[in-house]
């Protein structure tokens, strides 16, 4: 609670209740000086002596130090402001170069991106060109997702659905697809799929993986950024080495 003033008065006079809550709100009149003992009563002659009057630029004893009623106010206001809690500062923005974070990003992949394995593991290889569904007019890439249906294994890319003769090829095919890659050299030896698949979906994730902790603090409109531009990079990589022959090439 806030310390109650002290007025200083005379024996002979005191200030009401009312003329006191008149002084703190500086609505009073009258006269009075640094010493209100000193100051006579006011009296008409027909009745007992008036009680001392305050005027708004009278001193008031506080503490015994004399304030004006305006100065002890602001005093109160004060204290109560000192009471209030502060307003925390906002954290410091980070900010940092998409293009740095990927360069980043890819020299810490290194051999295991997904450009690298499909130079070194699949176009060194005999191969053959498939089609997959191109990504939007708006550059986004369309929901991939795997379907077990009663007719087999489908790849569900946007709105299309592909057939897939086994688990193996509609995991390697989801990767390209996710990159948005139209067209994709798939090994013509079905055997090292289940295997090319694994790297594949191991390197996704891992570049997943890192680019979330590089955004770590950061705005998830950066973390969405840095995200297509890591997937535009790769594709680029990709379509670069391009998909290959239809059909395979024998040496005869």
């Amino acid at each position: 609670m806030l310390p109650v003033p002290i007025l200083a008065v005379s024996s002979m006079s005191a200030v009401s209740s009312k003329a006191w809550k008149e002084a703190l709100t500086g609505n009073v009149t009258g006269e009075v000086g640094a010493d209100l003992s000193s100051t006579s009563p006011v009296s008409d002659g027909k009745g007992p002596p008036a009680r001392h009057a305050l005027t708004p630029s009278a001193p008031l004893r506080l503490n015994n130090r004399l304030i004006s009623p305006n100065r002890s106010i602001s005093i109160m206001k004060n204290r109560k402001d000192e009471n209030r809690p502060t307003k925390r500062a906002d954290p410091p923005v980070v900010k940092a170069d998409i293009e740095t974070v990927v360069a980043r990003i890819l020299a810490t992949l290194g051999e295991n991106s997904i450009a690298a394995i499909y130079q070194r593991q699949i176009r060194s290889d005999r191969t053959r060109r498939y089609e997959l569904p191109p990504p939007t007019r708006s550059g986004l890439v369309p929901e991939v997702e795997i379907m077990h249906t009663l007719l087999g294994i489908e790849l569900r890319v946007g709105r299309r659905r592909l057939t897939c003769p086994d688990l193996s090829t509609a995991r390697y095919l989801a990767v390209f697809a996710r990159l948005g890659v139209s067209a994709v050299a798939l090994p013509y030896d079905i055997t090292r799929l289940a295997r090319l698949a694994d790297d594949l979906e191991s390197s996704w994730y891992r570049m997943i993986m890192l680019a979330e902790s590089e955004a770590a603090g950061l705005s998830e409109g950066f973390l969405k950024r840095l995200g297509r531009s890591l997937v535009c990079q790769q594709r680029e990589e990709v379509e670069a080495l391009g998909p290959g022959p239809v059909s395979p090439q024998f040496n005869r």
